[in-house]
């Protein structure tokens, strides 16, 4: 993969980077034991500046939304289309991707983030 999203989305200290930020200093919450909602705000604060990173020359709309289901196993991503009959429950991430490509890279790069914007 060649794209510059590859690059600056490879972490969220990267996207930082790429966006002059402070990684510390943007997180709401700082400290090593965290609620839930606090490590959720954190993941979606991460999110946003790593989705803001990828798109950082893009031209063009962001269409592309990654789906979570929760099931009993956990959480699982999915990044398939719907039938107008299917009755699955799902949580849109509200992170918009410019390209499928883009989203199911970002999806996969950083699932451990999602899983604790997901997991409260």
């Amino acid at each position: 993969m060649n794209e510059t999203y590859s690059i600056y989305g490879a972490s969220y200290e990267a996207a930082c980077v790429a966006l002059n930020l402070d990684p510390i200093a943007e997180l709401p919450f700082k400290g090593d034991e965290l609620t839930g909602r606090q490590k959720c705000s954190n993941a979606h604060t991460k999110l946003m500046i790593i989705n803001e990173a990828m798109h950082i020359g893009f031209e063009g709309d962001k269409d592309y939304e990654p789906y979570f289901i929760k099931n009993s196993s956990g959480l699982g991503f999915s990044y398939g289309g719907y039938d107008r009959w299917s009755t699955d429950s799902s949580v849109g991430a509200r992170l918009k991707y410019g390209s499928y490509d883009r989203m199911k890279f970002a999806v996969k790069q950083h699932e451990a983030i999602y899983n604790d914007l997901l997991s409260e």
